[in-house]
C-alpha cells in the first residue's frame, strides 16, 4: 500500500512510540495511545488483513519503532489498557529484517555445523545492572532444552563467538539496549 501522506504517519509513529515511555495510566493518557494506534491501524493494514490468521511484518524506517502486535483494531473507549482491542489478540505476528532473511531458515541453514540445538548465556553484573534471576532463568529453560548453560564469566563475548556455530539456538539472558534514533547503537551486553 503507498502512503499518500507518510509525515502524518511518521508523526502517529512517534506518538505512538512516546506512549510506551509514559507512566501515566489515567484516562488521556489511555486515550491519546488509542487514537495513534487505531490511526495506525487503520491507515497501515486494516484493509489488508481480513482474511489472514498470521501477518509477517517488515517494517523500514520509523516504520520499525511500531510493535504491531500493539495496534488497535477498534476503538473502544477503554477504561484500562488491558480492554483494549489489540491486535495481537486476534492474529499470530511475526517479524522481519527483510524478506531474504524471512525465507532462509536459519534452522536449514546451520544444520550442517550445528550439532546441538540450545545454549543459555547468563553474565554476572554488579550493582544497579545486576540481573537477579537471569541465571535461574537460563537453568529452567535447560531442563526443557537439554542443552548448554554458561554462567557468569562464561558468558562472555568470546565464548558466545567460540562456539556460536555449535547451535541452533541462543538464549541470552542479559540487558539489552535499543537505540530507535541511532540503531546501530543497539546492543546486547556481555
Amino acid at each position: 500500500k503507498e502512503i499518500s501522506s507518510p509525515d502524518e504517519i511518521y508523526n502517529q509513529v512517534e506518538d505512538f512510540s512516546s506512549s510506551f515511555r509514559a507512566d501515566n495510566t489515567n484516562q488521556q493518557s489511555i486515550a491519546e495511545f488509542e487514537a495513534s494506534a487505531c490511526y495506525l491501524f487503520e491507515e497501515l493494514i486494516a484493509e489488508k488483513i481480513s482474511s489472514y490468521d498470521k501477518l509477517i511484518f517488515i517494517p523500514d524506517g520509523k516504520l520499525g519503532k511500531i510493535p504491531f502486535d500493539f495496534l488497535l483494531t477498534k476503538k473502544d473507549d477503554a477504561s484500562s489498557f488491558k480492554d483494549l482491542a489489540y491486535l495481537g489478540n486476534t492474529h499470530d505476528i511475526q517479524y522481519a529484517y527483510s524478506a531474504k532473511m524471512l525465507y532462509q531458515d536459519p534452522l536449514k541453514r546451520q544444520s550442517k555445523t550445528a550439532k546441538k540445538l540450545w545454549a543459555g548465556f547468563a553474565p554476572h553484573f554488579e550493582g544497579e545492572k545486576r540481573l537477579v534471576f537471569n541465571g535461574q532463568e537460563v537453568e529452567g529453560i535447560n531442563e526443557l532444552m537439554k542443552g548448554d548453560v554458561f554462567l557468569n564469566e562464561q558468558a562472555s563475548l568470546k565464548q558466545t563467538k567460540a562456539i556460536i556455530d555449535q547451535y541452533k539456538i541462543l538464549h541470552f539472558a542479559t540487558h539489552g539496549y535499543s537505540q530507535m534514533e541511532r540503531p546501530m547503537y543497539s546492543r546486547i551486553e556481555f
